[in-house]
């Protein structure tokens, strides 16, 4: 296990964010993070990660482990928030399930466009109790 903090990726490659989702999920372990806010933490990465990619024409996507129940991720993708429901957003669709689902997890999302990038703050979940 590494003890680092700050991971960046250039491409949407899944063998390195799965990784990082590996060493994110042990340090929150290590710091004793709940087995909830530990699967919403992988959730979040690899769908915000992804999504910034896929959708967003990002370049870069930077993921910090910012305290033991703080994650936070920036890209230089379109500026899109995370946290708001798209107003044609399908209610049963196949897309947009990774959002609700990462809706629902986190304990409080907050998005800020800085310049020309995005800032995701993901407050997750401490404890098993629904949030």
């Amino acid at each position: 296990m590494t003890d680092r903090r700050l991971w960046r990726l250039d491409s949407p490659d899944p063998f390195r964010l799965s990784r990082i989702s590996d060493e994110v999920e042990a340090l929150l372990e290590s710091g004793g993070l709940s087995e909830r806010g530990r699967f919403t933490a992988r959730l979040v990465t690899e769908e915000l990660v992804l999504n910034a990619f896929h959708h967003g024409g990002a370049h870069a996507v930077t993921v910090e482990l910012e305290a033991r129940d703080r994650l936070v991720l920036e890209d230089d993708g379109s500026p899109f928030d995370p946290s708001a429901a798209a107003v044609d957003e399908p209610a049963t669709g196949e897309r947009g399930r990774g959002l609700l689902l990462v809706r629902g997890f986190a304990k409080a999302l907050r998005y800020a466009r800085r310049g020309e990038r995005n800032r995701t703050e993901v407050v997750l979940p401490d404890g098993d109790r629904h949030q």
